[in-house]
């Protein structure tokens, strides 16, 4: 972990870094509304709380023509899309033992 990420970690605790990782503009299309973060942080927090594996869920896929050379196998653009998704969610798997689902 960067200084920013340990002294976010140590000054709101757990749920709310986890929260912020979730929420970094770069790894999102569009703005988030308030009720919709509220329910966002309410599961961050109960999963915390009851030491519970972090279920994410990113929806990809499933828009490959089965007339690409590369279909049914993955093609490089797919290999690149998870290890995105990896960065993504590293830094949370680093402080959150209970670790996260995909």
């Amino acid at each position: 972990m960067n200084k920013e990420d340990e002294t976010l970690l140590r000054t709101e605790g757990l749920v709310r870094f986890v929260f912020r990782k979730l929420s970094l503009a770069k790894y999102k299309a569009s703005a988030t509304s308030k009720n919709y973060e509220q329910k966002i942080l309410d599961k961050i927090e109960l999963c915390v709380n009851h030491r519970k594996p972090i279920h994410v869920t990113l929806p990809f896929g499933a828009a490959k023509s089965p007339y690409q050379p590369t279909a049914p196998e993955v093609d490089w653009a797919e290999v690149m899309n998870i290890a995105y998704i990896k960065d993504y969610l590293k830094p949370i798997a680093k402080v959150y033992k209970h670790g996260i689902i995909l």
